[in-house]
């Protein structure tokens, strides 16, 4: 280890990744699956976030543009002869406030303690970072879900929740095909050809299951999906929305975790005795800003692992009033049953 504090985030950095690969024992992350749906690939493809620098060194906000689609409205029998323009488009923008936080607790180490351990130091700060990152992440994953709780639109003809049948209790739990078909129905009246990600646990775990559509592995991680549904286990979603069956269908792309990070660019500092930088957890992908400091008089590290977030949401005028979508932001609230 270098002197101090000096190195240590990129060790610490390489150890999170050797932990994740052997999946050690005393090493067992939480599956997170909403965390993991809106910052998977498939739901950040083609996305870009844009920071707006204030000139004083800090981001505060991210800036989204966008317009609305054309309604029927839009449209007449009637040839204008006399170039009057009777309809006038302009552009919508949205300044959205990146000013939720979560973080660690201030973390202690001593080399007094670390003297008594068999691993190089940096591994044994690994071991807590990590065990850290899943408190952080789990925590992280409940406060998005009850975002997602009151930002739920509508269904296409305005409904905001559904029951979908998806196992048949006559028939000792069967999978009831016409549910997920149910589904895909409603996907489809969002005029959206994209594959639903759907995030729960309860009837529509065991649907999956049973139907052969991909899981996730025993990290949590989506494995690739072999049906029309993407899913994502996460037991904390009937929890937090209240009915043990319920969970949360999204269409790629529309709810996107806004986040950034303090100690980047030219705010990442280091010395003997302190760093500020970042630090990507391999098992969600977030990359997290790290403080580190080093009190030579008492021969201790302290730790904190923060991050800067918000949840954003597709704005209420994203369709105009007489849309058929008006009300529709892309995510649904369903409720699975077994009759």
């Amino acid at each position: 280890m270098a002197t101090f504090t000096r190195g240590i985030c990129p060790s610490i950095q390489r150890n999170l990744i050797d932990f994740i690969n052997t999946q050690g024992t005393n090493i067992k992350r939480t599956q997170v699956g909403y965390l993991q749906a809106i910052t998977s690939p498939v739901n950040t493809a083609g996305t870009q976030q844009i920071p707006i620098d204030l000139g004083d060194g800090k981001i505060h906000s991210v800036r989204l543009k966008y317009s609305q689609r054309g309604t029927e409205a839009d449209i007449t029998s009637t040839k204008i002869t006399d170039c009057t323009t009777t309809i006038e488009k302009v552009p919508f923008q949205q300044d959205i406030d990146v000013d939720q936080y979560i973080a660690t607790a201030g973390i202690k180490f001593t080399e007094a303690e670390m003297k008594k351990l068999c691993e190089p130091q940096t591994t044994w700060m690994a071991e807590v970072v990590m065990n850290e990152m899943d408190a952080l992440a789990r925590t992280l994953n409940k406060r998005l879900i009850t975002l997602q709780s009151v930002n739920f639109g509508t269904f296409n003809g305005g409904a905001t929740s559904k029951n979908v049948q998806l196992l048949d209790s006559t028939n000792k739990s069967a999978p009831v095909y016409f549910g997920e078909s149910t589904i895909l129905e409603d996907f489809s009246y969002l005029d959206t050809t994209s594959k639903p990600l759907v995030i729960g646990a309860g009837y529509l775990s065991h649907y999956v299951r049973q139907v052969g559509i991909g899981c996730c592995n025993s990290l949590g991680q989506d494995i690739g999906q072999a049906g029309n549904l993407d899913f994502f286990h996460d037991r904390f979603v009937g929890t937090i929305l209240g009915n043990a069956n319920a969970f949360i269908g999204l269409v790629p792309g529309y709810i996107q975790l806004l986040t950034y990070n303090e100690y980047a660019g030219s705010y990442s500092k280091e010395n003997d005795v302190f760093s500020h930088g970042t630090i990507v957890d391999p098992f969600t992908g977030i990359r997290y800003d790290m403080k580190w400091h080093y009190n030579d008089c008492n021969d201790t590290y302290f730790l904190q692992i923060g991050l800067n977030y918000d949840l954003h949401f597709l704005p209420n005028d994203a369709f105009a009033y007489g849309d058929e979508l008006n009300g529709v932001n892309f995510s649904l609230k369903y409720i699975a049953t077994n009759s």
